[in-house]
C-alpha cells in the first residue's frame, strides 16, 4: 500500500522547507523499494536495533540525511508500537 506523506526537513539553521514523500521508500537511483534487514541483529525486537538498521538501510541507499532524520523524529515520536509501524509504513518490506 502506498502513501505520500509531507514531512519538514531542516537543510540548516535558518532554512525549513515541506518534502513530500511516497512510502514505502525507494532506492533514489534504482527506485528499489526499500527493506529494513533486523536478521543481523542479536535482538530484533529491541527498538534500538529498529532505529539503527532502518538508519544504515537509508545511508546505504543514499536517502538524504533530512529524510533520514524526518524517518528517525517520527519513529521516536511515540511507543515501541509506534516506531514498529513508522518502519513498516516507511519500508517495502522488514525482514526478521
Amino acid at each position: 500500500m502506498s502513501e505520500s506523506i509531507t514531512v519538514t526537513v531542516v537543510r540548516t539553521t535558518e532554512v525549513e522547507e515541506q518534502v513530500t514523500l511516497d512510502l514505502p521508500l525507494v532506492h533514489p537511483e534504482t527506485d528499489e523499494p526499500l527493506v529494513l534487514d533486523l536478521s543481523r541483529s542479536s535482538d530484533p525486537g529491541n527498538a534500538f536495533a529498529y532505529l539503527g538498521a532502518a538508519q544504515k538501510s537509508m545511508q546505504r541507499a543514499g536517502v538524504d540525511k533530512a529524510v533520514i532524520d524526518a524517518f528517525m523524529s517520527e519513529a521516536k515520536s511515540g511507543d515501541y508500537d509506534h516506531l514498529v509501524q513508522t518502519c513498516y509504513r516507511w519500508f517495502d518490506e522488514v525482514r526478521y
